[in-house]
This record gives C-alpha cells, structure tokens and sequence, in this order.
C-alpha cells in the first residue's frame, strides 16, 4: 500500500512540474518570452511546453544550449525585451530578418560569442552605437533595410572576423570611418543606399585584400580610381549615384567581373583601358558607365568582353560613330546605348544577339530602315528620337503584343497594323505614319466621332 501511495504521489509531482524548456533562467524560458512578448502568444510552429531544442529554427549543442535562432518572417514586432534574447549566453547566430522589430535590449550587446547576426527588413531606427564592438567574434552583419540613422560607429575596428558587411537602405550619415579599415577578413561590403559623403579613408584599397565584392552605391561619397588600388580579389563593384570623378581605368581589376559606374563624374576615353593589359576582359559579365563623361570610341575595347551580359554606356559624350559590332557579344541580354552619339544604319546583325531582352538606341542620329529584330527574346524596345526611316517590318510589329515596352515615336516611320490601339499610337509611334488604310479610317473615327442623335 505504502508503494503503491508512494508511486501515485511521484506521478503526480511529475505531471505538475514545470518542463525544463520553461523554467526560468533557462534558453527555452528566454525563447518563449521572447516570442510572448513581441506577438507569438500561441503558434504552431512554436510548442512551448516542449524542450526548446525541438522547436522550429531553434538549434542547440550537446549540452542543450541555444547556439543558433532563427524566427525570420514570423510577424514579431516592437522591441526586443531585456531579459530574453540577450540571455542566450552561447547563442552565435541570430536571424530575426523580415519582421517589425523596432529596437535592441539593453542586454543585446552582452552576446559575446556571435558570429552571426541578421537583423535586416525591420523598423529599427536611431543610431547603431559604439556597443557593436562587444561582438568581437562577428563574421556577418546584416542590418539593412531599417531605419538607422547617425554615423556608423568607429568601433566597428573591434570586429577583426568580420566577413560580411550589410548597413545597406538605412540612414547613415557622415563618411566611412577609418577603423573600418581593421576589418581586413572582409570579403563582402554593403553600404548603399544611404546618405554617406566624404571621401573614403585613406588606405582603403589596400586595407581589403580579401574583398571581392564592394557596393557603395546611392550616396554622396567622392573620390577617384586611385581609391580602390590593392583590391586584388574584387569582382564586383558598385559606384552608381556618387560623386566619384577623374579617370575610370583604375577600376579595371584582374578579376572583375561586375563594374557599375554610373550617374557619377568619371571623365576620359574608354579606349584608354586597354593599357591596362592585365585585365582579362572575357571576366566581364556586367558593365555600366552610364551617366558620366566619358568620350572617345566606345568599343574599341569593349568587343574583346565576349562574355559581356549587361551593357549601358547611356548618356556620356563618346565621339559620333557608327554602330559598334555588338554581334561578337552574343552573350548581350541587355543593351542601351542611347544619347551615346551614334551615327548611320542600324546593322542588320544585331538580330543574331538570340539573348538580347532590351535594346535601347534613343536619341542618337541612326538613319536608314529598322531590320528585322528576329530577336526571339526581345522584351524591350526604345528607338525613339533618330532619323529612322522606311515601314516597321511586319515581323517585328507582329511581336509587340508579347513585349513588355516599345517605342518608335520622333522618326520618319511607316506602319500598318489595325490591332493597335489608339492609347499605344500615341504612347509609341507619335510622329510615325500609319499606311493601313483600315487604321487611318479608325483613327479618324477616334478623334472625330460621329455624331448619332437625330
């Protein structure tokens, strides 16, 4: 009897006992609050009376320690509360992206032992502080798309395995400081799309021999070529929207692959590259020097980028000249070389480019017939604004209901199609004459419409 008593009693204690993921001062306690307390109060995919290591996203070591966590996109909002995430003591990677999650505890800067950090697409705003360095085992950063503000901290030097860098669509301001340039593991940086100006520190170039891709587009930074020497392993590089000036050469490295240069103030001939000799130009993949000022032959160079996918040199001052021989980059899906002074006919060859999706030649001063276009994929097309003359071939009007844009307008073009609409007439073919007898008898009716009341 007094077994049997006893036996009851011990089931009993262990039904009523707290499950250990719940007790406080545990990892499972700090998770769940956390959960609570930003929005998940009951969730499938979180059991809270089961251990933590079981739940989704939650991962531990032998010893059942949190060591990672990731809760990306599961509708958490507001601040992170003190006493929960910040007591993970062992915790090295953290994923809290993609919610609305609007500021850090006071004891977020005590996680001594990440290495991973992904705080990105949230609501967090005001500055980032000098605490950062208390991360001194951080590998990746990732805290774009937010809303911080304020200068980016100078002890960001403390962070010597930093790898990955992402500060990018936030409000930073000031310049790049110098003890970034501690931060030698870099491999990957991102600070676009912020309000960043100065210059960049001196030593930037050599401070990052391991950094292979670099965007610091959408600020206000200024600079030259010369700032980014010492970068051997670069392969991709984005300049756009800044205030970048002198000679584009430099950019040119061993191993680029990407290069985005436009809307700054780069000036000189684009033939003067090829004294770089020991750049391989079939690395090319991407290339934009649009919007600068740049003069001389465009493609001088450039035909020997067999590899070349992108390519917008748009508004620059090159030389007048023919229409280069783009059908040796028969990689090319996207070209425009609008207001870039072109000259002559458009070559019939340029149908053999079987990848091209847009093709942009507006305000040149091409003359002669529009060829065929047998361009299976061609999705955009702009050749507004030349001296094009003779009928838009029937084979290229027959495409214009599967693409995406077009526009002929401001030439001396013929056409005749009845399936146009009249909106696309006066969107993409304003200063074009119609030649189909059916079309000019509904465009009249269009703007002149009868009137049927007796």
């Amino acid at each position: 009897m007094g077994f049997r008593l006893f036996g009851s009693i011990l089931v009993l204690a262990l039904f009523f006992k707290p499950m250990t993921c719940q007790q406080p001062n545990t990892d499972g306690f700090y998770i769940s609050e956390f959960l609570k307390k930003v929005g998940l109060n009951s969730s499938h995919v979180y059991n809270f009376s089961a251990p933590v290591c079981t739940w989704k996203g939650v991962f531990c070591d032998k010893d059942v320690n949190v060591i990672e966590f990731v809760a990306s996109g599961v509708g958490l909002s507001g601040a992170i509360p003190d006493n929960t995430v910040g007591k993970l003591s062992r915790l090295q990677s953290l994923d809290l992206s993609n919610n609305k999650i609007t500021g850090f505890p006071t004891d977020f800067w005590s996680l001594g032992l990440l290495k991973r950090l992904n705080l990105s697409s949230n609501l967090i705003s005001g500055p980032l502080g000098d605490s950062i360095c208390n991360f001194g085992q951080l590998e990746s950063v990732d805290i774009s798309i937010n809303e911080f503000s304020g200068k980016i901290p100078e002890s960001i030097s403390s962070l010597l395995s930093l790898r990955v860098l992402k500060l990018d669509h936030n409000r930073f301001g000031g310049s790049i400081p110098s003890g970034i340039l501690n931060c030698q593991s870099l491999v990957f940086m991102d600070v676009s799309c912020n309000q960043l100006n100065g210059s960049l520190p001196d030593g930037f170039g050599a401070a990052f021999p391991k950094l292979e891709s670099l965007n610091l587009a959408g600020n206000g930074i200024h600079g030259r070529d010369s700032d980014f020497s010492g970068l051997i392993a670069l392969a991709a590089l984005n300049l756009s929207g800044n205030l970048f000036q002198g000679s584009v050469m430099g950019l040119f490295k061993e191993q680029l692959k990407v290069l985005d240069v436009s809307r700054n103030q780069f000036l000189g001939h684009i033939s003067q590259a090829q004294l770089n000799s020991s750049y391989n130009w079939s690395h090319l993949v991407y290339l934009d020097l649009s919007e600068n000022q740049l003069s001389g032959d465009i493609f001088h160079v450039l035909e020997r980028a067999l590899n070349l996918k992108y390519l917008n040199l748009a508004c620059n001052r090159f030389s007048s000249l023919e229409f280069p021989h783009v059908q040796l980059l028969s990689s090319l899906e996207y070209l425009n070389l609008s207001r870039s002074g072109l000259i002559n006919h458009i070559p019939p060859e340029i149908s053999n480019l079987s990848h091209l999706n847009t093709l942009d030649i507006s305000q040149n001063h091409l003359t002669g017939r529009i060829p065929s276009l047998s361009v299976k994929n061609l999705q955009i097309l702009d050749v507004s604004r030349n001296n094009l003359s003779g009928e838009i071939p029937l084979s290229l009007l027959e495409k214009l209901p599967w693409m995406e844009r077009f526009n002929f307008s401001y030439n001396n073009l013929t056409f005749c199609d009845s399936n146009i609409s009249f909106k696309t007439l006066q969107a993409a073919f304003l200063g074009s004459a119609n030649s189909c007898p059916l079309l000019q008898i509904r465009v009249f009716l269009l703007e002149n419409p009868v009137n049927t009341r007796s």
